[in-house]
């Protein structure tokens, strides 16, 4: 059974009405999984932390295919139990089922995982035993040394939980094992934004508009981290993240004209989706990286 929906005036009911349909928030199609996947050096047992992970199915799929462990960290907690619940009940997500499926498994859900490390040709645990769930705000729990580290990955994809990219950045390569890696999902811009565009935005700090898919790498070889890849999401993964999201929300309050929250959470998304046809999604970037530590 599908989990409930975060209650009225829950200050994370937007985000997760958007996300119904998703299980990995963020734009990455299922070739480009693999291609991440398949850099990855995690050895079975070892642990990594999806920090700011939501539904936890970037973890699932590192778990998958390498046995290893996986913490995953987020303050939304209906996110948290929403991957938990599907961990062992599918129907728990729409959203985790079907990127599940598209994402992770190229089987179906009845057999064995074709990676050879996968825990179904190794005797060791399930999924279920492999991944765990902690609720919190994530430099608050890494300051309090309440994570598991340093952990082989460590991974913070869409989000940013210190106080800027060069701040966060650090801050994860602390908590990495000498040798690990470190995988970080950042959004840049393809091209400058008009003026109505960065007015909708509200962006305090201009000079966020102008960083660059590029501009990454070269913060990360100052801090001692080597590229070892990275990927550009295209406009096709872009505009598929982006339209799942507005759709999901558009259909929902319609659907529910009644509830408190729909004709605000209406007005919001259709201002969103218009700027964002007309502007956002031939500006708006989203960069993958994953570099190796020393």
């Amino acid at each position: 059974m599908s989990q409930p929906l975060p209650a009225p005036g829950d200050r994370f009911r937007f985000t997760c009405l958007g996300h119904r349909s998703h299980g990995l928030c963020s734009p990455l199609s299922a070739p480009k999984l693999e291609r991440l996947l398949a850099q990855l050096r995690l050895q079975r047992g070892e642990v990594m932390l999806d920090l700011a992970g939501g539904k936890g199915l970037l973890a699932r799929a590192v778990v998958e295919r390498t046995g290893a462990r996986a913490v995953v960290v987020d303050a939304n907690p209906h996110f948290l139990a929403e991957g938990r619940a599907a961990l062992t009940d599918p129907r728990a997500s729409r959203g985790l089922a079907a990127d599940l499926d598209e994402l992770v498994f190229t089987h179906p859900r009845s057999r064995k995982s074709s990676h050879p490390s996968h825990p179904s040709h190794q005797g060791t645990a399930a999924p279920a035993d492999l991944i765990d769930y902690v609720q919190g705000d994530v430099a608050e729990l890494a300051a309090a040394g309440r994570l598991p580290t340093p952990a082989a990955l460590v991974a913070c994809v869409g989000a940013r939980p210190w106080a800027d990219r060069r701040t966060t950045l650090a801050a994860l390569c602390d908590l990495t094992a000498p040798g690990g890696q470190v995988l970080v999902g950042e959004g840049y811009y393809r091209a400058a934004p008009d003026a109505e565009f960065m007015a909708f935005l509200g962006e305090e700090d201009p000079a966020e508009f102008e960083v660059a898919f590029d501009d990454h790498p070269r913060l990360a070889a100052e801090l001692g981290l080597e590229l070892r890849w990275s990927h550009a999401a295209s406009l096709q993964e872009f505009a598929d993240y982006d339209g799942r999201f507005c759709e999901a929300l558009e259909s929902w309050c319609l659907a529910h004209p009644s509830d408190p929250d729909a004709p605000a959470f209406l007005e919001r998304i259709r201002a969103w989706s218009g700027v964002m046809t007309r502007h956002g999604r031939e500006v708006m970037g989203f960069g993958w990286y994953l570099y190796q530590r020393a």
